[in-house]
């Protein structure tokens, strides 16, 4: 049976380099015919590299039957082959003030990250692919542990509600924040930040115990609706990522425990987005032309009713399709972002020299109020202002992006050690995770997993909220079972 199974993947594998090697020698006949340009055809032979150096894994993986999609390298160059390659090539279709040339090469430094990242994680130790325990196999363990008390979880919540709401009324909360407050109140802002995501950190315990326990009806129904409490919350926060930040632990947490990914649930989540794409941006031009109170509780609330009964006007429900489109490109195109770093450093921009990756562990222990000039890890809107021309008292962010933001600090050596440094650290993450049956380290992965492999802020960034995230969360899952819990008696 084991053989027949390895036959099978391996015919599959075999089928797909046929007709990889098809679509390559298409490329390159279409390109001698005249057919494509040569920007466009190299690009294609990238994508047909980024494809290659994802489904490789996949394989290697599925015929020793441990494939996980979840497995960090795995996650990330699923996310870089669609928000980098596949988005980057409809700008070639569409208006844009980048060149066919400055795409191919933004794509070629994707490539190296990628096969750099991959390097680092086989050096790790993963190359050698045999049946590991699947993190799932954990189940018995984790249902024969302390269980966390429902009132427990729903205090936790209420105090995350509570600082949320309390964000919204000092006008310090996602888009809706009042620019020169915030600015001048980081500390105090960081702080309400970390308080508000006791509601994310208290609905993660929740559906671990709902998937580990079997919580009945009522506790279930309760978790619903908190999570449409949420959903709604992220709508008025004007952002688009704390909408799917809500439904990501419930798919990771689902696929681990039930072995499958909950396909209904993702396929909601993808008709939740399409649908978010137009509320967000009806709402966000509402914020722009000063139609919602920054200082008011009840005026954001509002506010995302009215864009929703706006957005889906009958003039514009017609080109539902065609805004969701046009996001996708214009919202992924993060090749943007690279070419923007790779033509301006150090030609106008020096080159940082890791000016802040030193600072890592006094930027995440070093409280604000005693470091008075600590460093705002807000590199989007300095990165839209310097390197795009935006105006000062812009509200966006762009994405610096990660390989970009390697390339700032060290050019391509940048590049390939960093990335290789990331898979090595990827490897020993998921060796520790995979290898436990403590509850609170499936919760501290849980919250920390979207953060490390985060493909848009810069590694200081990611290293420094990664940190905080995780201590923050130990604390609390430790204080929520050991101290807290109920010790089980099955």
């Amino acid at each position: 049976m084991v053989t027949l199974r390895k036959s099978k993947w391996s015919l599959a594998g075999f089928v797909i380099l046929i007709v990889g090697v098809l679509f390559i020698v298409s490329v390159v006949g279409s390109f001698l015919l005249g057919s494509l340009s040569l920007q466009l055809a190299l690009y294609l032979l990238l994508l047909a590299g980024c494809f290659l150096i994802l489904l490789i894994p996949i394989f290697h993986r599925l015929r020793a039957e441990c494939f996980d999609i979840f497995e960090p390298p795995m996650w990330v160059s699923f996310l870089y082959v669609i928000t980098y390659a596949l988005s980057g090539l409809g700008l070639f279709f569409t208006p844009s003030q980048i060149s066919g040339r400055w795409l191919t090469v933004a794509l070629l430094y994707i490539t190296i990250g990628l096969l750099s990242m991959w390097f680092g994680y086989t050096f790790g130790g993963a190359g050698k692919v045999r049946r590991p325990r699947h993190p799932a196999s954990n189940l018995l363990a984790y249902r024969s542990r302390y269980l966390a008390r429902p009132s427990v979880i729903l205090a936790l919540y209420m105090l995350g509600f509570a600082a949320r709401l309390y964000s919204i009324k000092k006008g310090l909360y996602g888009y809706v924040s009042n620019l020169s407050l915030f600015e001048t109140s980081l500390a105090f802002q960081q702080w309400l930040a970390v308080a508000s995501m006791l509601t994310k950190i208290a609905l993660t315990i929740a559906w671990i115990e709902i998937l580990s326990n079997k919580m009945n009806r009522l506790g279930r129904g309760l978790f619903y609706c908190l999570i449409l409490i949420e959903v709604f919350f992220g709508l008025v926060s004007g952002m688009k990522g704390a909408v799917i930040g809500v439904l990501f632990p419930i798919v990771f947490l689902y696929y681990y425990f039930k072995r499958r990914l909950p396909w209904k649930l993702i396929g909601a989540t993808v008709i939740v987005l399409a649908l978010l794409i137009p509320i967000n941006a009806s709402y966000r031009d509402m914020v722009a032309l000063g139609k919602i109170d920054t200082r008011s509780i009840a005026s954001p609330l509002s506010g995302v009713v009215s864009a929703t009964f706006k957005a889906f006007s009958s003039a514009q429900s017609t080109n539902l399709l065609r805004q969701d489109v046009d996001w996708f490109v214009r919202r992924f195109s993060f090749l943007h972002s690279i070419n923007a770093i790779i033509n301006q450093t150090p030609q106008k921009q020096p080159f940082w020299y890791g000016r802040y990756y030193w600072q890592i562990p006094a930027l995440v222990f070093i409280p604000r109020a005693v470091w008075v000039n600590k460093p705002c890890l807000n590199y989007g809107k300095w990165f839209a202002i310097t390197y795009l021309g935006y105006p000062q008292e812009t509200r966006t962010s762009v994405a610096v992006t990660l390989v970009g933001d390697l390339y700032l600090n060290f050019g391509v050596v940048g590049v390939i050690l960093g990335m290789f440094l990331l898979g090595l650290c990827f490897y020993f993450l998921y060796q520790k995770f995979r290898s436990s049956s403590s509850k609170v380290t499936l919760l501290v992965y849980t919250m920390i997993f979207p953060l490390i492999t985060s493909h848009e802020i810069g590694l200081v960034e990611i290293s420094v909220a990664a940190i905080r995230l995780a201590i923050i969360t130990a604390i609390i899952g430790f204080i929520v079972y050991h101290m807290l819990g109920d010790r089980s008696k099955r």
